[in-house]
């Protein structure tokens, strides 16, 4: 399972949901939930390694198990204080966009590394809005007026609204090229043979009406040059192949 498949197991899609259940709050302001906005201003390894006498690993690469792009993972470092005992294997994640953290030797226990730095502090689950702020005053080095925190955040919501747009924008590119090509299909024989015939396998019942049906055409030039396209419907219209 890779660590995408993993992360959309755990909230729908990537980093999607996290439960604080841990935290010992009744209501976790927005600012402590959503902590994207803070991400650009420190770098993890450097906090990882600072913050690692705090757990129970005597070195980094304990909680820095692994990198993969934006997703790494280790050892919970807050495992003992939440589960009274010492993680058992590299099941703890952390995302560098958004901050949000999994630790799936707890049954998909979610937090983020911010509220995770505020138990380590004070040893205990129990934090409160204070233990946070000290967390958040560890992390960043300083005290942030209010203001400047407001603007922080909300650049970082217009940085996900933008990528969201172009997103979208990539999405319409790629249904109206879908939609030029099954009107341009192309069913070549060897494309026939290929559902009818398929390398290594029995025959099937596959035939040019099927593929009719479907509008499966043959792929000539960019991306997926030379693949058997087939075009996914709902309610009557192309959303993805």
């Amino acid at each position: 399972m890779t660590t995408k498949q993993r992360l959309e197991r755990f909230g729908g899609k990537p980093n999607a949901h996290v439960s604080f259940r841990n935290s010992g709050l009744t209501v976790i302001e927005e600012r402590f939930r959503d902590i994207t906005w803070m991400m650009p201003l420190f770098d993890m390894e450097s906090l990882l390694d600072e913050i690692r006498p705090l757990t129970p690993y005597d070195n980094l690469s304990s909680l820095i198990h692994d990198k993969a792009g934006d997703e790494w993972n280790g050892y919970c470092p807050d495992h003992n204080i939440c589960c009274g005992r010492i993680s058992s294997h590299p099941n703890w994640w952390v995302n560098l966009e958004t901050g949000k953290t999994v630790c799936f030797t707890e049954g998909n226990r979610g937090s983020n590394i911010l509220l995770v730095l505020a138990r380590l502090l004070k040893g205990k689950t129990g934090i409160t809005k204070e233990d946070i702020e000290k967390a958040e005053k560890f992390i960043l080095k300083k005290d942030y007026p209010e203001c400047d925190i407001m603007m922080l955040r909300s650049k970082a919501k217009q940085q996900k609204l933008n990528k969201i747009k172009e997103d979208v924008i990539k999405v319409y590119h790629y249904i109206e090229e879908l939609k030029r090509d099954v009107s341009n299909r192309i069913v070549s024989e060897r494309l026939v043979n290929f559902f009818m015939s398929p390398p290594n396998k029995h025959p099937t019942n596959i035939t040019r009406a099927t593929l009719d049906h479907y509008n499966v055409f043959e792929k000539r030039g960019g991306r997926y040059s030379d693949r058997a396209i087939i075009p996914i419907l709902f309610k009557g219209d192309y959303r993805g192949f």
